[in-house]
């Protein structure tokens, strides 16, 4: 409970004739104690009495600590009630004054109670960062209480504005999700924790996963070529720091996720007569996008090959040389830079 006061009360030489106490009763008013005299100490947790009060002089509060003296200005008092709980409580804001001497006497405004929560923190984990793309990755979201005890409740996971989904926090005040619908790139992962009765909500600071495109991990240094089978089957070979010298698989480009971006960065892509790499355009354009990362080289050569749903872009020289009439192509964006 909470509220502001003001008093001006008889005083002198340090010796306090009038005040005022707070009292409460848990049996509608038939008896009253007061809430420094409660079985479990004292409800004051902050601003309690000031003084005590001087016996005689017919004051009927003579000898009991008391909010007495002087306070200047209006401020706050609280008082803990987490120990009468379940219960009805009556408080009252009683004034002694003695036989003599007065004063302006005990102001009181903005009387309320209510509750306080329990301030919390979000932490979020991974199970896999970077993720590979379809696959599942696990998010863990663990909130934790200031003050101790376990928070209850729901916590939703987001990616950026987008909701992904909720989950409940268990006995150790975790929540997990798990998906494998991330599309490739970068996703910033949070957990928002709702609160409850007793613990206050929270959002955990952002977590910055990255999901790659199978087969297209760690392109540091990648050259592509045909590999004689068409059907958009090429030949990838990559240098990276676990493969010296550099290994090579097959890629096909038609079971890639559409945006997905390669780059080349020691040559550029030779198409031969018979190929037949097919795409389809995206919501956004063509779905592959081969990006030259500045080489000062002709970007894609075309032998009679059959070319739709590619975006090449980045190259120093050409971004696409024809080197016969017969190749055939269709959703094809070039671009400098």
């Amino acid at each position: 409970m909470h509220f502001r006061h003001y008093y001006y009360l008889d005083s002198a030489s340090g010796v306090d004739y009038d005040g005022g106490v707070v009292e409460y009763s848990t049996n509608g008013g038939t008896s009253w104690q007061d809430v420094t005299a409660a079985p479990q100490g004292s409800l004051f947790s902050e601003n309690g009495y000031t003084g005590t009060l001087q016996t005689g002089f017919q004051n009927p509060l003579a000898g009991r600590s008391a909010f007495t003296g002087y306070s200047t200005v209006f401020y706050s008092s609280r008082l803990a009630l987490n120990s009468l709980a379940g219960q009805a409580v009556r408080f009252r804001f009683r004034f002694g004054s003695d036989n003599s001497y007065s004063d302006d006497g005990w102001l009181i405004d903005d009387v309320r109670v209510y509750t306080c929560v329990n301030s919390t923190t979000a932490a979020l984990t991974s199970s896999s960062n970077p993720s590979a793309q379809g696959s599942p990755v696990t998010f863990t979201a663990t909130v934790t209480a200031s003050a101790g005890g376990t928070p209850t409740g729901t916590v939703t996971f987001k990616d950026g504005a987008t909701i992904l989904g909720p989950a409940t926090l268990n006995g150790s005040g975790v929540a997990t999700y798990t998906t494998s619908s991330l599309t490739a790139g970068s996703h910033q992962i949070r957990a928002v924790y709702g609160g409850d009765t007793t613990f206050g909500d929270n959002t955990s600071d952002g977590l910055a996963q990255q999901v790659n495109v199978v087969g297209c991990a760690n392109p540091l240094q990648v050259t592509l070529n045909t590999d004689g089978n068409g059907c958009g089957m090429l030949r990838l070979a990559v240098t990276t720091a676990n493969s010296n010298p550099p290994g090579s698989k097959i890629i096909d480009l038609s079971a890639l996720s559409a945006g997905t971006e390669i780059t080349l960065t020691l040559g550029g892509l030779t198409l031969g007569a018979g190929v037949n790499l097919s795409r389809t355009c995206g919501t956004s354009g063509p779905d592959i996008i081969i990006k030259g990362a500045g080489l000062d080289v002709d970007g894609l050569t075309l032998n009679g090959a059959t070319v739709a749903g590619l975006y090449v872009h980045g190259f120093g020289k050409r971004q696409v040389v024809a080197n016969t009439g017969d190749n055939k192509l269709s959703c094809f964006k070039t671009a400098k830079s």
